[in-house]
């Protein structure tokens, strides 16, 4: 401390008797941290003569540290989450009360023998009694002020020829509202008194152990650090053995919405999948002083997996997430097999969201350490780290790349607009819900390649939803009436009959068991699944599956909001009939529509791809049929195949891989809608004329023959045995790092070709295409591999 000449022994002791404070769940391990705090203090300090024979050497920590639960603190069954941080002053006696509390803690730590632990312990509940009294006392004066206020509201009216303005029952509502809130509050304070017994003991509260703390004119830590436990969610319970697992998560739900009401509002729960650390960062930083600090050492899991846009939405919309820290070259506990991270953080708003100015005024950097901490920990790599100009600009974030680390910088804003999804059918525009993002993969653990492309192709690449429109497939509510399937003919026959008799009846069958005849005109082809194709070209004659649509004057006469000419088509009426009296028009997609059988106007989409990817990353060039919901249709304002060509570059791979989530079975890769309509592509408007020719042509070569894995695209084997228990299998001939450019163009010379084309656009040296093939490679393999061993 600055002015004071302090001995390393007597430092020490006063940063445990002042600034020091401690909870865990385990007695043991509170006990472990006193004896490790007190090695510290007489064993790793260098001790004056004189100091040896102090009396007591070692402090008494027992109000330091503290056994108990850390989230959830009940007395009773009351939670007592509510009453932290409150809002009504405290009178002076009771400040009074609560500095004389701390300098007797003091005089305790330092061995009075005149205090007791439960003396202490004692005065610490009669303080906080005394503060829930005096909380009471206030609420019930400011109901009877609201109740006097309202009695004199209503006297003005009542006067002889004055009638209820609507200003008067305006204030007389926000009266009876302001009211009602005081009422609550007085219920729950009344609860907190009466719960209290002088009589038992009270178990773990932090406003009851650390009064001093959270009763001062700045309520809060200024500093919150921790490193909670690693449960996953199927393994949370009750330490304490008060509740049972489902009560537990209840209360853990309920206590975090009475703290932070503007995030949970009335019904939504943290998602049944988070793991325990979730529920500690939304305590821990609950805790805050209003300028205090958060670290914590947790799983990185949160940064990519689904459960975990709970917690990066309150940090976007709720918080101040300053910097997320990952080390590439060592794992900070070497005996653990968790990947972790380090996350700071300041003090979160409660009961508002933050305003979209707010969320960019807030910087997050996602630091990526490529050397161990200890080589780069230092005050100049920090605040080389916090000096916003020496970041260069790369799409649509900021960078920072030394030998040591690289920082990518972005706002809460922009965060937050990466991670909405589509507004759901029927929603308002801007009904958009948080879906998450892979902050992880994207912004810490992407492999340099990316960045490269990024910053080589900063005036060249384009937002593939900027040139284009991604939309979901046809949703039926009900595949076995709408999907048919041709008896006696192909798709591509029914196609060819339609163009030149739209009358003709088709005999077709459906899921259901039904066969017979519809008109041709209500019969369009369609991509059921993906197995269909077999080129990078959509092609009529590889598809099993037509779809029951309105032709173009039953379209016409639903737009213009006119009852559908159904008896020009009696086959297709009697269909609907058939499907009437089965109850498909009540099940809840097509009971949603206008006419539970009109699938509404749907155009063929230029280029299609899939909604969830496993070894291969293709991008159907389409044009003659519509697709299902299980993939998505783009469509395009260009009439020739560019879009399509463009899709299908090897980069592409490393896109998907680090924006989608592996939150699906057997390794399968989980691609919103808005992430690819993310996807960032070569610019058409930026290409000659002779590299546009040559990139379809390219494409065109590409697209004739069968579509196979990435692994063989770049000329890798896989283990064709049916039962090999080698690790990896069947992946384990796949080697990144022995890939060459000879290997990828002897085993694809028209993807290559392809390829070289567009990464002459982007201006990559031999070197950078090589780390792209090997980057897709060790991506792809790594997530299925891992997958596999989950499943073992």
């Amino acid at each position: 401390m600055l002015g004071i000449d302090e001995t390393p022994y007597k430092r020490r002791k006063r940063i445990l008797q002042d600034q020091l404070y401690g909870v865990d769940v385990m007695d043991w391990a509170v006990r472990v941290a006193e004896l490790r705090l007190w090695l510290q203090l007489v064993v790793e300090t260098e001790l004056e003569p004189a100091e040896l024979h102090f009396r007591p050497l070692l402090p008494n920590l027992n109000f330091k540290l503290r056994p108990g639960d850390s989230l959830l603190q009940t007395v009773g069954d009351l939670d007592f989450s509510p009453f932290r941080r409150a809002e009504l002053p405290i009178p002076g006696h009771l400040k009074g009360r609560i500095t004389q509390l701390q300098g007797k803690k003091r005089r305790f730590f330092q061995g009075d023998p005149a205090l007791s632990e439960e003396m202490l312990k004692k005065e610490e509940q009669d303080l906080f009694r005394d503060i829930l009294d005096e909380r009471i006392r206030a609420l019930q004066n400011g109901i009877a002020r609201k109740e006097e206020e309202k009695h004199a509201l209503v006297s003005q009216t009542a006067l002889p020829g004055m009638g209820r303005s609507k200003s008067h029952q305006e204030a007389e509502r926000r009266l009876e509202e302001e009211t009602q809130e005081l009422r609550e509050k007085l219920e729950r304070y009344q609860e907190a008194r009466n719960a209290l017994r002088p009589d038992q003991p009270t178990p773990f509260v932090w406003d009851i152990a650390f009064v001093e703390i959270f009763e001062s004119e700045n309520p809060g830590f200024d500093i919150v650090i921790g490193n909670p436990p690693y449960v996953r969610q199927e393994k949370i319970r009750d330490y304490l053995n008060r509740f049972d697992r489902k009560e537990y998560l209840d209360r853990l739900n309920e206590s975090l919405r009475a703290i932070y009401p503007g995030f949970l509002g009335r019904e939504r729960r943290i998602s049944g999948r988070a793991d325990y650390y979730v529920y500690f960062y939304l305590h821990g930083l609950s805790l805050l002083a209003d300028r205090g600090s958060f670290c914590f050492i947790t799983s990185n899991s949160w940064l990519d997996v689904d459960f975990g846009k709970d917690l990066q939405e309150f940090f976007l919309r709720f918080g101040h997430l300053k910097m997320v820290i990952d080390n590439q070259k060592r794992r900070s506990f070497a005996r653990s097999d968790v990947n972790t991270v380090i996350v700071l953080a300041g003090p979160p708003e409660r009961k508002r969201p933050l305003s979209e100015d707010e969320m960019r005024a807030r910087p997050v950097r996602f630091v990526a350490f490529q050397v161990p901490f200890e080589e780069a920990m230092s005050p100049v790599v920090f605040l080389e780290i916090e000096d916003d100009t020496l970041y260069r600009p790369m799409a649509h974030f900021r960078v920072l790349q030394r030998h040591e680390f690289r920082v990518v910088l972005l706002d809460q804003w922009a965060l937050y607009q990466e991670g909405l999804g589509e507004a759901e059918e029927g929603q308002w525009i801007g009904a958009h819900r948080y879906e998450g993002n892979k902050w992880g993969g994207k912004y810490l653990r992407a492999p340099d390649i990316f960045f490269t492309i990024l910053e080589k192709g900063k005036d060249k690449l384009v937002r593939l939803g900027d040139i284009a429109e991604v939309r979901f497939g046809i949703k039926t509510g009900a595949n076995e009436f709408f999907y048919l399937e041709p008896v006696g003919r192909t798709v591509k026959e029914v196609a060819e009959l339609a163009q030149k008799d739209s009358m003709a009846p088709v005999r077709v069958k459906n899921g259901a068991g039904w066969t017979g005849e519809i008109e041709a005109a209500w019969l369009r082809p369609v991509v059921k699944s993906p197995k269909e194709i077999r080129t990078l070209e959509v092609r009529l004659e590889d598809l099993r599956y037509l779809v029951f649509m309105p032709p173009e004057d039953v379209r016409e006469a639903i737009d213009r909001g006119q009852t559908p000419p159904l008896s020009r088509y009696p086959k297709a009426q009697a269909y609907i009939q058939w499907g009437e009296e089965r109850g498909y028009h009540e099940r809840p997609t097509c009971k949603s529509r206008q006419w539970w059988w009109d699938l509404g106007g749907r155009a063929v989409g230029t280029t299609a791809c899939m909604m969830s990817f496993n070894n291969r990353h293709p991008f159907w060039d389409n044009g003659v049929a519509l697709c299902d919901a299980r993939l998505y249709d783009i469509y395009s304002r260009s009439r020739d195949r560019i879009l399509s060509a463009l899709l299908n570059v090897s980069y592409l791979p490393l896109l998907i891989e680090l924006s989608g989530r592996t939150n699906l079975g057997e390794g399968a890769l989980d691609f919103k809608v808005y992430e690819a309509a993310s996807l960032f592509i070569p610019n058409a408007d930026l290409l000659e004329p002779s590299q546009r020719e040559h990139l379809l042509s390219a494409f065109s070569r590409l697209s004739r023959r069968p579509i196979r894995s990435i692994f063989e695209e770049l000329g890798f084997t896989l283990c064709q045995q049916h039962r090999c228990d080698r690790p990896g299998h069947p992946y384990e001939y796949v080697d990144p790092e022995a890939l060459t450019l000879e290997q990828v163009k002897s085993a694809s010379p028209d993807r290559f070709e392809l390829d070289s084309l567009v990464f002459d656009v982007l201006g990559l040296t031999d070197e950078e295409r090589l780390q792209v093939y090997q980057a897709v490679a060790r991506l792809v393999k790594n997530r299925l591999v891992k997958a596999k061993s989950v499943r073992r």
